[in-house]
C-alpha cells in the first residue's frame, strides 16, 4: 500500500459506508460478507483505491 492508510468501509443499503477495519502497510485482514454487499477500501485523503462486488466463489483481494 506504499506508506498509505486505507479505512474499508461497507456500502450498506442506504449507500453509506459503514467503517470495518483499517489497514496498513504489511497487515491482512479478512472479512466474511454476502454476494449483494458492496465494499470500498479508502485512503484518509478520500481517494478510492479499490472497490469490490462479491462474487459466489472465495475471492481475494490484494491492495497495493
Amino acid at each position: 500500500m506504499s506508506g498509505v492508510r486505507l479505512r474499508v468501509f461497507w456500502i450498506d443499503y442506504d449507500q453509506k459506508p459503514v467503517l470495518y477495519a483499517t489497514l496498513v502497510d504489511g497487515d491482512s485482514y479478512v472479512q466474511q460478507t454476502f454476494v449483494t454487499h458492496p465494499w470500498a477500501a479508502v485512503t484518509d485523503a478520500g481517494e478510492i483505491r479499490a472497490a469490490y462486488l462479491p462474487s459466489s466463489s472465495p475471492a481475494r483481494a490484494v491492495l497495493r
